[in-house]
């Protein structure tokens, strides 16, 4: 019989975790703008967008757009009827 350790759990995500402006982009994100168009809407370079999508990811631990949009729309960050 083989024993197996216990998986550590990571804590659920929050939007807590995030500074208003990185809520700010992961809304315009989870409503399908481009990295391009959330620069332009916040005037702000496609590089500080990218930067600010990296420290979302890191902070909630959410790998993909996709799984980032459903996170924006449980947090009501998003909505699916905008």
């Amino acid at each position: 019989m083989m024993i197996e350790a216990p998986t550590p759990t990571r804590p659920e995500p929050s939007a807590s975790q995030l500074t208003d402006r990185e809520r700010e982009i992961l809304k315009l994100i989870a409503d399908g703008l481009r990295t391009r168009d959330v620069a332009g809407t916040l005037s702000i370079s496609t590089k500080t967008v990218d930067t600010h999508r990296q420290n979302i990811m890191k902070k909630t631990g959410i790998e993909s757009i996709a799984l980032l949009t459903k996170f924006a729309i449980r947090e009501g960050i998003s909505s699916l009827y905008e």
